[in-house]
């Protein structure tokens, strides 16, 4: 899948958050968003959450691996904590993220969901998670015979 259909997807998923969670009651999605101080962002999202501004600020990777996890946790709480020193909580956004970086994510309070249906988010009073969806590449099929 190509950023580009990422994007698109993330941006999908995102605005159904207004239509299926009774809480969120507003969303603002901007993507590619540069601000005055050079910083720029794949996502800044604007959620109403019950009479709560909250933003979040996302990244879109197509593969993240363990041994990438960190320096894009490390991109996205300095990008949150320079744009107008208010709250900005990380969100990162993939095709698919294993146990391995799902668990590096929450260590590091960072909320995230994949195109499998995994996701934890967890920012302000906001805690929703879904776990155990595997990725179809990683299924387990039956061997064929290549002399049948």
């Amino acid at each position: 899948m190509e950023n580009a259909d990422f994007k698109i997807q993330a941006l999908e998923f995102l605005g159904e958050l207004e239509k299926t969670v009774p809480f969120v009651k507003k969303v603002e999605i901007e993507s590619d968003r540069s601000f005055e101080n050079g910083v720029s962002a794949d996502l800044l999202i604007g959620l109403n959450v019950s009479g709560q501004n909250l933003k979040l600020l996302g990244a879109i990777k197509s593969h993240l691996q363990p041994r990438h996890v960190y320096e894009v946790i490390r991109q996205l709480k300095e990008k949150g904590a320079s744009l107008f020193g208010e709250i900005v909580y990380p969100l990162v956004i993939s095709e698919f993220i294993s146990p391995r970086v799902a668990e590096i994510l929450k260590n590091q309070r960072v909320s995230y969901f994949d195109f499998c249906g995994n996701c934890w988010l967890c920012f302000a009073t906001i805690y929703i998670e879904k776990t155990g969806k595997k990725h179809k590449a990683f299924e387990r099929r039956e061997i064929k015979s290549l002399f049948a």
